[in-house]
């Protein structure tokens, strides 16, 4: 191997490496695809001259010069295709005739490489006079030569123009040096390349064709300019700090620790903490319940995106904030779990105005008791349990008595007051698990849980009853009422919420019809002993 073949070596190495890191960069990006396409002609010009300078005879140098051929003639294509791209412009043309037209020629020169026993540019291989290796004949006298220079050339003309047009178009300095920095050094490459590797053996056969030698530099030209001036990333400047900061809602990355490791302005305002004051502060410490579960990662682990979490945090002021989440796992091949990324919305007011409604509609607004809708809810609820895990309840439907004609007396403010008291008397003597309503008017229901649910749900409306012994006071009036109870249980009565409901109903009558005729007895015994 010579010094030249070593050199080549070397860049065929090097122009793999800057493909791969263009890749790695965005594989998605097809700017990114077409630089790593240019850089593996590159790779591959490079490579099969390794082999060209010190090949055995001319025949062996003519083959590796043809398979050389992918690289030298599809690069100006590929070259083209990412100028285009890069200034906006392949869109003026339909895609896929764009892509014919420009890959059409190249693709004839290959072929006519590989039938032809000359290429377009070679027509046969000699010794050079240095002793460096193979050098070739042009192949001046042939049409194909002259095709394939004005195909170079007006290919490295348009993608002069496209660079320029792309520079004037975007009016952003770093567009402008990246342009400027383009074209002088393809100009550059462009001169060199048909100096040494046309115009030089044309009149002399001392020195072997060396552009593949010098390609490097324009290697490391484009990989600084892709490195320092964000080339394939023409929107570098949207930094991820930059979106952050004009997301309306606030984002944050937790560490899978727990710590807050970065934050968004929406983060403080939300919480009414700097961003000094929030950095490498535990989550926990925000969090209403003060516990960070760490199950969170293995869950993400498994989905990578969790979303409709509902977490409640604690802001400067000790206000409960309540917010949906979208959680995602931060983490990539080369630094694996950096941790989670979690996006809030404030849904503190939305939640304020459901549960106004949600009170609205199923909350009696005089007394705050449950009504009749969620009431019957309820009781579905307990039948659905008995039948799953036979867990008994009971039902009391109870009836003020006389109320119309206490409302008549002193009026509707009084009634609803003594409805008031009446119900707050009632809560202070049941159980927190049982549930009291009001269905409408003056009557009222009373859910009781229990495996003796009847039995205890009769003392239980006893000692009621000895409670309203004692006169309720509205206003300043001592005011004796009673009450008309009946109650149903499940499963003795009734099978069905609607029966139960019913059943409790119509004992509570009859209870209102006894005591009525007891009423009407005492008055007639009174009467007859007056």
């Amino acid at each position: 191997m010579n010094i030249l073949s070593a050199i080549t070596i070397i860049n065929a190495y090097s122009f793999l490496l800057i493909g791969v890191y263009i890749l790695r960069q965005n594989s998605k990006n097809i700017l990114n695809r077409l630089a790593a396409a240019v850089n593996l002609c590159f790779m591959i010009w490079c490579l099969s001259d390794t082999f060209f300078y010190h090949a055995a005879n001319s025949v062996i140098a003519m083959q590796w010069h043809k398979i050389g051929s992918i690289g030298w003639i599809f690069l100006t294509a590929f070259a083209l295709h990412f100028f285009y791209i890069l200034a906006g412009r392949s869109l003026t043309i339909g895609r896929h005739r764009f892509n014919y037209l420009l890959y059409l020629l190249p693709i004839i020169f290959f072929a006519q490489t590989w039938i032809v026993g000359a290429s377009p540019i070679a027509k046969d291989m000699v010794e050079s006079t240095s002793g460096l290796g193979w050098t070739y004949v042009p192949n001046t006298d042939s049409v194909w030569f002259w095709i394939f220079s004005c195909y170079i050339l007006s290919y490295f003309g348009i993608g002069v123009v496209q660079t320029r047009f792309w520079a004037k178009n975007s009016k952003r300095l770093r567009v402008s040096m990246q342009a400027n920095a383009i074209i002088a050094i393809d100009t550059a490459m462009i001169l060199l390349g048909f100096g040494v590797d046309i115009i030089l053996p044309s009149f002399s056969t001392a020195v072997p064709p060396l552009l593949n030698v010098v390609s490097i530099v324009w290697g490391i030209v484009f990989f600084y300019i892709a490195k320092n001036y964000k080339l394939l990333d023409v929107y570098a400047i949207v930094t991820p700090e930059l979106i952050m900061g004009t997301v309306m809602d606030p984002i944050m990355l937790i560490s899978p620790e727990g710590f807050i490791m970065m934050c968004n302005p929406a983060t403080e305002r939300m919480l009414g903490y700097s961003s000094q004051e929030l950095i490498g502060r535990e989550l926990c410490d925000l969090l209403k319940g003060h516990k960070y579960n760490k199950g969170v990662i293995r869950i993400l682990s498994e989905k990578k995106v969790m979303r409709d979490v509902e977490i409640e945090l604690i802001d400067r002021e000790e206000n409960v904030i309540h917010t949906n989440a979208s959680l995602t796992l931060a983490e990539n091949k080369l630094d694996g779990l950096i941790g989670i990324v979690i996006n809030l919305h404030d849904v503190s007011e939305y939640k304020a105005v459901t549960k106004y409604w949600e009170e609205l509609a199923n909350y009696d607004k005089l007394t705050n008791l449950p009504n009749r809708r969620l009431f019957l809810a309820r009781l579905q609820s307990a039948m659905d349990d008995y039948i799953k895990m036979k867990r008994k309840f009971a039902l009391a439907f109870i009836d003020l008595d006389g109320f119309k004609k206490i409302n008549d007396t002193y009026g509707h403010d009084f009634g609803d007051q003594l409805l008031v008291a009446f119900s707050e008397t009632v809560k202070r003597s049941i159980r927190k698990q049982d549930i009291f309503a009001r269905i409408g008017g003056d009557e009222f229901v009373l859910l009781y849980y229990d495996a003796e649910s009847a039995k205890l749900l009769l003392d239980q409306i006893h000692v009621l009853r000895k409670e309203l012994t004692n006169p309720l006071c509205i206003n300043d009036i001592h005011i004796q009422i009673s009450i008309s109870v009946g109650i149903s249980s499940c499963p003795h009565d009734a099978h069905s919420a609607e029966e139960l409901f019913r059943i409790a109903d119509q004992r509570m009558y009859l209870d209102k019809q006894t005591k009525t005729r007891e009423m009407s007895t005492r008055t007639c015994a009174e009467t007859s002993a007056t």
